[in-house]
């Protein structure tokens, strides 16, 4: 009996360095959202647990059956021994350290979130924003159930927890964007301001988490300066209106806003020039070159439900003018504005702009509808991909 619980351990040890070196790393790469993150950390402490004290049993047997009565005798039998306890020791220390992290994390364990898949009657939920991708694949947006993808002519879910995304704004890195969490997902509500560098499979909370949520937020695609019109007094903003950040939301600043009648409901920064911001409502489009402080108006007779700024600091304007839907393009060097052709829309209009960051030909827009367009020739033809949020045909 004796022989072969020491054949059973000897083999026995090897399996067990095996699952602690190895056993993990098949999972590693599974998690996707904060739930998932931290079920991927309970399992890993799990599996070390296990390995340990496996280890620690097979040690202890062969230190045990080692010191029986009739056992190898000499030098050889005495480092085995001496191998066989500093063996069951340290892997009772192992044991007992990672069993110290498992069994708290047993308590957080719980199923992650059921992630919606896309399917054609709801490829957008809602559209709380438009961007692209920094290598400029994917055209994302953010509809109610976390992020729409659309990449090779074909829609996906995008990755991540599915947040209800507001405030969305596209960086040379990512994106910033506000709202509210996921179920499941572990984060507060409301999101305050977080930050996403690999197309929201993550997201890294920047302020105001759990205080504030910002549906009219923007940022420079090169300068990451952040504005928000803030709708309430909170902990880090004293009153109502438009603040801006300079340093990823560290410190804000609150801009006059002079000349602006009325809220704006759409805000853009110039992609470089942190000092250069638009805004509009139902009485016109402004434009600030002293971060807001004072703003011109620059089409009084447009009532403005998109304001985008290009990355060669082309300004896009799009609303209703009259009762016509319309796309304007002003030129930085001057205050004339150049009429677009767009798809004709009826009772509806632009609400969001986006320019592809690796090909300037190439523009969509996202309408109050749910309706989405691409152009690959700035807006001379129209595709539309979406139809009131369904796949278009």
């Amino acid at each position: 009996m004796a022989k072969i619980i020491k054949n059973i351990s000897k083999k026995t040890v090897p399996f067990a360095t095996v699952l602690l070196t190895f056993g993990a790393l098949p999972y590693s790469a599974a998690a996707d959202g904060v739930q998932d993150e931290i079920n991927k950390s309970a399992y890993l402490y799990g599996i070390y647990f296990i390995g340990w004290v496996i280890l620690f049993l097979a040690f202890f047997a062969l230190y045990f059956i080692s010191r029986k009565p009739g056992g190898e005798g000499g030098a050889s039998a005495g480092r085995k021994r001496l191998l066989y306890r500093w063996g069951w020791i340290i892997s009772l220390a192992g044991a007992l350290i990672t069993g110290a992290f498992f069994i708290p994390e047993l308590s957080n364990l719980k199923p992650a979130p059921q992630k919606p898949e896309l399917v054609e009657a709801d490829i957008l939920k809602h559209v709380h924003g438009l961007g692209f991708s920094p290598d400029g694949k994917q055209l994302l947006i953010p509809s109610h159930y976390g992020l729409a993808v659309y990449e090779n002519h074909q829609w996906k879910q995008g990755q991540g927890d599915r947040h209800d995304y507001m405030g969305f704004a596209a960086v040379d890195n990512g994106f910033y964007s506000s709202g509210h969490p996921a179920d499941g997902s572990g984060l507060k509500e409301p999101l305050g301001i977080v930050k996403s560098t690999d197309n929201g499979k993550s997201l890294k909370v920047m302020d105001l988490h759990g205080i504030s949520d910002f549906h009219v937020l923007a940022a420079g695609y090169q300068s990451h300066a952040i504005y928000v019109y803030n709708p309430q007094p909170n902990s880090r903003m004293d009153s109502e209106g438009l603040y801006y950040t300079l340093d990823e939301a560290k410190t804000w600043n609150q801009s006059a806003m002079q000349g602006v009648s009325g809220t704006p409901f759409t805000l853009a920064v110039h992609p470089s020039k942190a000092s250069i911001v638009a805004a509009g409502n139902q009485n016109g489009a402004y434009l600030s070159n002293d971060h807001g402080q004072s703003f011109a108006p620059i089409a009084k007779d447009i009532h403005t439900s998109a304001v985008y700024f290009s990355l060669e600091g082309q300004l896009y304007i799009g609303g209703i003018k009259g009762e016509q839907s319309v796309l304007f393009r002003l030129d930085p060097d001057s205050t004339e504005l150049k009429k677009l052709g767009i798809p004709a829309m009826t009772n509806d209009a632009i609400v969001y702009i986006a320019e592809n960051p690796k090909n300037p030909e190439q523009l969509a827009i996202a309408t109050f509808e749910r309706d989405v367009y691409l152009s690959n020739d700035r807006g001379a033809t129209w595709e539309k991909i979406a139809d009131k949020g369904k796949k278009a045909n």
